[in-house]
């Protein structure tokens, strides 16, 4: 049994239209009445040909749309051999209309229960290399006699929606394209035997995903488990020395309150940051503060392109392992941002550039919103359900310095929102950003 009759097997034993598949009544292609129903069927070839995989048109099943019925009653010899006898003339029509060649084949097939009926079968090719672009509109219009039914400069596709059909690619299909496209062309330029260069997004992801694993493993040991992580994705383009990246990092922290986002410590070698193959790295592992006693682990790394990491403990655990504190939460979202300005600024980074920055707050799950500080009061309990909070945004150290406690409240908003819908005054946020951007803990 041939493909084409595999095919119009499963027709007959239910199977419907699908992106691969299209149905469309049978006509004949001579026919001086068919020029509308011909563009449509190229049209049809033109979509399936950008289409992931490719697929088939089956020429002689009606559909009915609103009764979601087939009826698979093929069409006429004579006129099911007029698409074979003008194969070369059909394939030559379809070329007209785009700018690179495409591949289909043209078959025709007998109806199963009655030999005086049959069906055209046409397989079309997924493009080759580059999606087929229309290079020209067509004279025939849509019923409304405004669009032509093929438009000039389109790229055609099927749909990804349940209502299967041939349309003008909107976003979800161009990702499919572009994608397609992209897995293509790499593999033309390894055909010719070149190797591509890793994208600096992969780059950037695997030196996270190291010092991610490097960290938790870190963090796990100690048998902490909530915890603050920051990840920075930064584009900006200048690369610098590592010495430069150590210095820029010894005087970019911030000593006002305990220890300091991404703590600089030169005077023991267990702690001293570390280079790596991007930048360079550190981890602080303690069993026992000698300031605040406790258990506490640090650990952060820096690329030489401004990427950054953080995974830190909190100071909550120190003083009340049963709370998150508001106030210190903000203050410590706060000195994220100061640290960040202040490395940037000694590395002559753009401080209007945008940078990707995500803060998560993990292993907080069953713990009631607080306060450490013994001029604020909490009068209810507020108390958290999930083990974590995520945000991410895009912003830049000068949105920071024009509107610090706007950016702050991006992080703090969500975080706070999780403890059974606590919302802070702004002019409480307000008060403690700025008196910690002035070096006062409130």
């Amino acid at each position: 049994m041939s493909e084409n009759n595999k095919l119009l097997l499963s027709v007959f034993s239910g199977a419907t239209e699908s992106r691969n598949l299209e149905f469309k009544e049978g006509f004949n292609w001579e026919a001086e009445d068919s020029k509308k129903i011909r563009d449509e069927l190229i049209k049809a070839i033109l979509a399936m040909s950008n289409t992931p995989g490719g697929g088939f048109i089956i020429l002689g099943i009606k559909t009915d749309t609103k009764k979601k019925k087939i009826y698979t009653d093929g069409f006429g010899i004579k006129d099911a051999q007029s698409f074979i006898k003008n194969e070369e003339l059909i394939k030559k029509a379809v070329h007209d209309y785009c700018s690179r060649p495409l591949e289909m084949d043209i078959q025709s097939e007998l109806h199963p229960d009655d030999s005086k009926k049959a069906f055209v079968i046409i397989q079309v090719e997924e493009f080759e290399k580059w999606p087929t672009v229309t290079s020209k509109p067509s004279t025939t219009k849509e019923d409304n006699k405004k669009i032509p039914v093929i438009e000039h400069h389109a790229i055609y596709t099927r749909s990804k929606l349940a209502q299967w059909s041939s349309i003008k690619a909107g976003p979800q299909e161009i990702e499919d394209i572009v994608e397609t496209s992209v897995k293509k062309y790499d593999s033309h330029v390894r055909s010719l035997g070149y190797i591509r260069a890793k994208s600096r997004n992969k780059d950037v992801n695997e030196w996270l995903s190291k010092h991610q694993k490097q960290a938790f493993s870190g963090l796990q040991k100690l048998e902490i488990n909530t915890y603050m992580e920051v990840v920075v994705r930064t584009d900006f383009s200048k690369d610098i020395k590592k010495v430069e990246l150590r210095d820029a990092a010894r005087e970019s922290t911030i000593n006002t309150f305990g220890w300091p986002i991404a703590v600089f410590l030169d005077n023991r070698e267990e702690y001293r940051p570390q280079a790596d193959d991007r930048g360079l790295f550190a981890e602080i592992s303690t069993e026992k503060d000698a300031l605040e006693g406790g258990k506490m682990f640090d650990y952060w790394a820096l690329d030489t392109y401004g990427d950054f990491y953080l995974l830190k403990s909190i100071f909550e655990d120190k003083r009340n392992p049963e709370i998150i504190s508001f106030n210190t939460r903000i203050v410590r979202i706060t000195e994220v941002f100061m640290y960040l300005r202040n490395l940037y600024s000694k590395l002559d980074f753009n401080l209007n550039q945008k940078f990707e920055i995500t803060l998560k707050h993990g292993g907080i799950k069953g713990r009631k919103l607080g306060t450490l500080s013994q001029n604020r009061l909490m009068f209810r309990t507020y108390q958290i359900k999930v083990d974590e909070v995520v945000t991410t945004i895009n912003t830049s150290i000068k949105e920071f310095e024009d509107d610090p406690s706007g950016v702050v409240e991006k992080f703090t908003e969500p975080l706070f929102e999780a403890f059974d819908f606590f919302t802070l005054e702004r002019k409480i946020l307000d008060e403690i950003v700025q008196n910690y951007l002035n070096g006062k803990i409130t």
